[in-house]
Parts: structure tokens; sequence; C-alpha cells
């Protein structure tokens, strides 16, 4: 919302409060104390449109950072050619039977296990190993038409009784280990939003609905939305499920 909107838009509240209150009727002193009282609240108007519009230009610098970030990083993935792995090592642009061979290899390991999730189809998950024990974590992924993998959507399964934000929390500290400190956090409201940019690679920490999810994305391929919500997708790689 532009600041002349929020301006406006509380000034007419003032109006209307002037109005039902003291407009009509009553001394002229009565009258004179509410012009004053009118006076003071749009100063103050004024200032809460400044704090308002201080918000809005906050969360645009932050998708500026993240651009740039995502700028930098990209040139040092092509410079280097090093990106960091994903969830149980699967990695950006693997194909299909890279991917299965990987499975195979991490359930040896029993880094993956084999659930049932319906009457006639099993899945491999990750035991993902947090404070409060391992979360079975559901991977999906998504291939270019080059056929390599460019996006990871995992969902972590929360521990029942435990808060959606401590849930998340609990993997964010994982992920610190794993990758760092996060190059963003965004305040959500009743949740908190991470983001790791390294290389080509992009982790985006979130909360969905009742649940949390992160998703690995290959930045050569899909520039993620704006953090506000509008955005679009990078218009010049065409993609297959």
């Amino acid at each position: 919302m532009k600041k002349q909107h929020i301006v406006a838009l509380i000034t007419l509240i003032v109006i209307l409060v002037y109005v039902a209150t003291c407009g009509f009727g009553g001394s002229s002193n009565d009258s004179d104390t509410a012009m004053n009282t009118v006076d003071s609240l749009q100063n103050d108007t004024l200032a809460i449109a400044d704090t308002l519009q201080d918000y809005v230009e906050d969360e645009a610098s932050i998708q500026l950072r993240i651009n740039k970030m995502i700028e930098q990083e990209m040139e040092n993935a092509k410079r280097s050619g090093y990106v960091k792995a994903m969830l149980a090592n699967f990695e950006l642009g693997m194909s299909k039977r890279q991917v299965r061979k990987h499975m195979l290899k991490m359930k040896q390991k029993k880094h993956l296990v084999r659930v049932q999730k319906s009457a006639n189809l099993f899945e491999y998950v990750y035991r993902l190993p947090l404070e409060s024990g391992k979360s079975n974590t559901y991977m999906d992924f998504e291939y270019s038409r080059k056929g390599g993998v460019y996006k990871s959507i995992c969902k972590p399964s929360k521990f029942s009784k435990m808060p959606k934000e401590a849930f998340l929390q609990e993997i964010k500290i994982l992920f610190e280990e794993w990758y760092g400190a996060p190059d963003f956090v965004i305040p959500v409201e009743n949740c908190t939003r991470y983001i790791w940019i390294t290389g080509n690679q992009h982790l985006d920490l979130y909360c969905t609905g009742k649940k949390v999810e992160f998703v690995y994305t290959d930045l050569n391929v899909e520039i993620p939305k704006n953090i506000e919500g509008g955005g679009e997708e990078r218009p010049n790689v065409k993609l297959v499920s």
C-alpha cells in the first residue's frame, strides 16, 4: 500500500470519528477542542504512515538483497562448480536413473527407510535427525527438460503435539550445522522463513498451513517467486514435471 493511500485511509477514519462524536451540535468550546484533536490525530496519521511505509520499503530491500546475492552466488558457482549437496546427499542435476541408484545406496546405509504410503504404494523417506527424534521426510523431485533434478520439495513429518514453529526451529538448527547460518531471516505471522543461497542452489525453509516444508531449487533453471508474494518465476526456462 502506498503512503498516500495510507494517509487518506487514516484521515478518513479521523474525520468519521469527529463527525460521530462532536461534529454536530455541542458548544463552540467542544468544537474547538474537537478540531485540535483532529489536528493532533492528523499529525499522528503522518507518523503512522511513515512507519508503515518504512516496513514496505524494508520488505522490498530484503528482496533486492536476495536478488543481488543470487547473482553473486551463481557467478561463484560458474567459476568453482561447487554446490552443496541436498538432503541425503542427493544433488541437483541428477537423472532419474541416478536418483534411483542413490536411493538404493542410502537405503543400504540406513539413511532412507521404506514406508507404506497407501495400500499398494511404498516410498523411501529420509530420517531427518532432529533434537526431538527422527522425522520421516518425504522428497518429491522435479526434473527439467534436460532430464536432471532442478527442484526437491521435502516434507518432514511433524512430531505430534509439537508446535509448528518449534518444529521448524529444530530443522533450522540442523541446517545451520550443514549449511551455516541462514542468509536471510524473514519474519512471517506465526512462523519464520529462512533462506540459504549457495552457488546455484536455493534452500527455502518455511511453514505452510499446519506443516513445515523446505525446498531446494536450481537457480539456473528457476528463480523462486518474490518474498512479498508477487514476482514471477524465471521466464526463459521451459520445465517438465
